[in-house]
């Protein structure tokens, strides 16, 4: 019991040992990265996007046609 007791403390404090020792290279600040600050930038323009898409795609028929009648009027 008294081995396991030992080997089980010395495990503890070379982990320890090993983490304190790498958390020196560890930075508390997060740099966003160009590919994130595009993502939030654009993430306000999704739903318009989607409803954009639903029409261009004809998910509904009568709202497509509604909406290539009221550009064709706005247009003419």
């Amino acid at each position: 019991m008294e081995i396991m007791a030992f080997a089980r403390r010395m495990t503890d404090w070379f982990s320890r040992f090993f983490h304190w020792k790498n958390r020196g290279n560890e930075t508390a600040v997060h740099i966003v990265t160009e590919e994130e600050h595009i993502i939030r930038a654009l993430r306000r323009f999704e739903p318009h996007v989607i409803k954009l898409q639903r029409v261009l795609i004809w998910e509904n028929p009568v709202l497509s046609v509604l909406c290539v009648l009221v550009v064709n009027i706005l247009f003419w």
